[in-house]
């Protein structure tokens, strides 16, 4: 009869009463230890309930007592390892088909070596993923190497990892990797890493030398246009339809050109159709020219760029600012790309309006110049808009009558590259008196606007001062009151964007009926800004009535937002 089949690789520790039969050296696959066998420690057994993995066992609490790294016998007689009659007939067939001498055992990836209790004496074991392959001999398993095919990689890369027959080339000459453990970083010709497999062949000789230029005649020749016929060496490369220029050796501005027509043996003839100097001369050097340039498309160095067909484009085309024309803008524009290297003059009577740039972005290097007319042609206020990034500091500035720009894009921004900026400065004053209320803040309506230069007064609007854009102005304001009915504890004036003392206040106190008040300040304001005066009396005792009985201010824009 067959023997029952068992495992008993390695050792088993369990404790008194414990579940779980730990081994060393085990290795529990499905097919060693199976839920259903019978592990047996001397003359105890028991069924095992479950296999946790390679080296670790679930058995009922064990009643053998503690045993400690102790040989063991695991009894194969699960019911999961039986079939039916022709089922096992099949099996056993099966497995004496495969149970062949030279049969591969193949070794799970997770394995360093082969499990020493399958194989007989003979037979190989293989691992895929990394080519080993084992012999068993004399019931050992014997490691013979790694066994796989090339994988071409191309030229060597330091930050690429290498396994085991990869090949790559460095320098010419191909390497095959050696080394059992991937890596990367180890460059050839590292001999613990790769091995020669072919090295590149040494550099052939030189060929011969082939047909050249060049060339010498004595032929004594007068410089003239037409058929010349040169006496040179053979062996020479010039076919016909080449261009020639045979030049003087003793000076070389005395010279011949023209298309090779016939060459054969020592002659050499061309049809001169450019000469330089005159005379006769046998001291000919033979040379290769390129085509002379014609008249249309030729620039001559004598003509000092006269020749240009259009002088104002080309300075466009250089990045160049021309000045030679004006573009007029009369009214709101988008500018496009033909700008570039343009001077454009704004005016306008009608109405303030916008000039939109074009985007500087894809731009660098792009100028646009802007100026805006006199006075006369131009009596408001001109926004200049970037559809994208700044103009100057900002994404738009407001520029009036004589200002200049000139601007360049630096693929981003437009920045400004020169500008002319004339301030806004002028005066507004009231001569008639302005009934003041005690304890009350009233504003200053201004009646007149003077004292600037260009005549606009865009900065009087509603009787008082609104900033026609963003910037800095110092503001000088002046005021006379009077009182009546009792004398004045305190007088101020305010000048801010609201009628309040706390913007700006200059004021002057005492018991007196009568005074100037007066004060200046630097105020920074935004386009649109309402710049208000306001006046105040406070009187002692009962409330008492006021009059500001004239009031100036004065203004002069000192630090504008370009």
């Amino acid at each position: 009869m067959t023997a029952l089949a068992s495992y008993s690789t390695g050792t088993v520790s369990v404790a008194a009463g414990g579940t779980t039969v730990t081994g060393v050296g085990t290795i529990w696959s499905g097919t060693n230890a199976r839920p259903g066998d019978v592990l047996q420690i001397g003359n105890f057994q028991s069924v095992i309930s479950d296999v946790t993995d390679l080296t670790q066992l679930v058995v009922p609490p064990w009643g053998g007592g503690a045993q400690v790294g102790v040989a063991y016998k695991i009894w194969q007689v699960s019911p999961q390892r039986f079939a039916g009659a022709q089922a096992m007939q099949t099996v056993n067939e099966l497995v004496a088909a495969l149970n062949t001498t030279g049969f591969f055992v193949f070794v799970d990836v997770g394995l360093t070596a082969p499990d020493p209790s399958l194989g007989d004496d003979g037979q190989y074991a293989f691992q895929p993923t990394t080519g080993k392959t084992w012999a068993k001999v004399a019931g050992v398993w014997t490691y013979l190497g790694i066994y796989k095919g090339f994988s071409f990689r191309g030229p060597y890369d330091n930050a690429a990892t290498y396994s085991y027959g990869d090949v790559q080339t460095t320098a010419g000459s191909s390497y095959v990797y050696i080394n059992a453990t991937p890596s990367a970083g180890h460059a050839a010709p590292n001999a613990t890493y790769w091995q020669l497999l072919a090295s590149i062949g040494a550099t052939g000789n030189t060929g011969a030398t082939g047909a050249g230029y060049g060339g010498t005649s004595a032929t004594s020749l007068a410089i003239g246009t037409g058929s010349k016929v040169f006496t040179t060496q053979a062996g020479l490369a010039y076919q016909g339809g080449a261009r020639v220029r045979t030049s003087s050796n003793a000076n070389g501005a005395n010279y011949m050109e023209g298309l090779v027509t016939a060459y054969s043996g020592t002659s050499l003839t061309i049809n001169a159709d450019t000469v330089g100097g005159s005379g006769t001369f046998a001291d000919w050097n033979i040379n290769l020219a390129g085509n002379a340039g014609t008249a249309a498309g030729a620039l001559l160095a004598a003509n000092n760029l006269s020749d240009l067909t259009s002088a104002p484009a080309a300075i466009r085309n250089l990045g160049g600012l021309d000045l030679s024309a004006v573009v007029a803008v009369t009214a709101a524009a988008t500018l496009t790309s033909s700008a570039f290297g343009k001077l454009h003059l704004i005016s306008g009577t009608s109405s303030s309006y916008t000039v939109t740039l074009p985007t500087p972005v894809g731009n660098t290097g792009a100028i646009i110049a802007l100026s805006v007319d006199n006075p006369t042609n131009a009596t408001k206020l001109y926004t200049i808009a970037s559809p994208s990034g700044n103009v100057g500091r900002a994404t738009s500035l407001v520029m009036w009558a004589y200002e200049q720009l000139v601007i360049r894009s630096d693929g981003a921004n437009w920045v400004i590259v020169s500008a002319k900026q004339i301030p806004f400065v002028g005066r507004f004053t009231r001569a008639s008196d302005l009934t003041l209320v005690s304890a009350t803040i009233t504003e200053i309506p201004f009646t007149v606007a003077s004292d600037d230069p260009t005549g606009l007064n865009l900065c009087f609007s509603g009787n008082r001062f609104v900033a026609p854009r963003a910037s800095s102005f110092v503001f000088s304001l002046y005021s006379y009151h009077t009182s009546s009915g009792a004398s004045f504890n305190q007088n101020w004036l305010a000048l801010g964007t609201v009628t309040t003392k706390a913007s700006g206040t200059y004021s002057w106190t005492g018991s007196v009926n009568a005074g100037t008040v007066y004060g200046t300040s630097r105020l920074a304001v935004t386009a649109g800004a309402n710049i208000l005066a306001a006046a105040n009396v406070d009187g002692t005792g009962p409330k008492v009535a006021g009059a500001a009985v004239s009031a100036l201010l004065d203004f002069s824009e000192v630090c504008p937002s370009w």
